[in-house]
């Protein structure tokens, strides 16, 4: 299946998973604004409907972004964030994991050459991973993995960045899309799995095969 549209391109076998964001998809209603908007419904998500969010930046000299905090997690675990961005007037990013404190992982990316333009740790975390997938529509998912050296509260953070900086004057106007935040235990993002009001939870996939399809 596909990740996203659950389209059907093969077999696809998962262990079970938790999203531990709420409302994934209609950012205003459960994330913090920081020196920036949030509007719902502004574009065409990855999975088609009209669901993705217009994050703006405002007119100051700051940091423009959108965060939740998001579960307790302990000492020595590995989770995964990820995120959908699109690209609109601005084409950089910043995605991070951090204990609330700014102390984490975090991963600059460019939405025009689809890279990784840096990967860093700070002191609550180790061993980040970054990827990034491109999807239809100039969509890409973000990727990010870090272990907890420590029990924390954790946070997911979209910023906006601009020249290589996530604080920067902004114009009041310009901003990127969002969509699909997931925060899960676990080495690497699963596939999407949506939440409103509460978090969810995926049961493993299992693949059974009537014996009757077998010439024995």
């Amino acid at each position: 299946y596909d990740p996203v549209t659950l389209a059907v391109k093969g077999l696809l076998m998962e262990g079970a998973r938790t999203n531990s964001v709420v409302y994934s998809e209609d950012f205003p209603v459960a994330w913090s604004q920081i020196q920036s908007t949030l509007t719902s419904n502004a574009t065409a998500s990855p999975d088609g409907s009209v669901t993705a969010n217009l994050l703006k930046e405002d007119s100051t000299t700051s940091s423009h972004f959108t965060n939740q905090g998001v579960i307790k997690a302990a000492s020595s675990q590995t989770w995964t964030a990820s995120v959908f961005l699109k690209a609109k007037e601005r084409t950089e990013s910043v995605v991070a994991m951090t204990d609330q404190a700014g102390n984490g992982v975090n991963v600059s990316i460019n939405l025009t050459s689809a890279a990784i333009v840096a990967s860093t740790q700070g002191a609550g975390f180790t061993s980040p991973v970054a990827y990034i997938m491109a999807y239809p529509n100039n969509w890409y998912r973000i990727e990010l993995t870090g272990t907890t050296n420590a029990a924390v509260n954790l946070d997911l953070e979209v910023f906006l960045a601009k020249n290589g900086s996530q604080s920067y004057l902004g114009d009041g106007t310009s901003g990127l899309y969002v969509w699909g935040a997931q925060l899960e235990l676990g080495d690497a993002a699963s596939s999407y799995i949506p939440t409103t009001t509460a978090t969810v939870t995926r049961a493993a996939d299992v693949w059974t095969v009537a014996s009757t399809a077998f010439n024995l």
